[in-house]
């Protein structure tokens, strides 16, 4: 069964890279806000969002924030 799955892949190969290219494209359209040109993914680098706030390392690092 896999054989048979490869050798359509092999015989096959420009349409299965034009399918790739048209999935990879229509993902990728959506990162984009077509509205600004802005991109809709945004990162939050913060380490506060990942730690729950009663944890006792975020605790510590607020308190080191503000002390410094």
């Amino acid at each position: 069964m896999i054989e048979r799955y490869a050798s359509l892949v092999v015989n096959h190969a420009r349409l299965v890279v034009a399918g790739v290219l048209i999935l990879t494209l229509a993902a990728a359209s959506q990162l984009v806000d077509w509205r600004n040109g802005g991109l809709r993914l945004q990162i939050d680098p913060a380490i506060q969002t990942l730690l729950p706030a009663d944890n006792a390392a975020r605790q510590l690092l607020d308190r080191s924030e503000q002390l410094f």
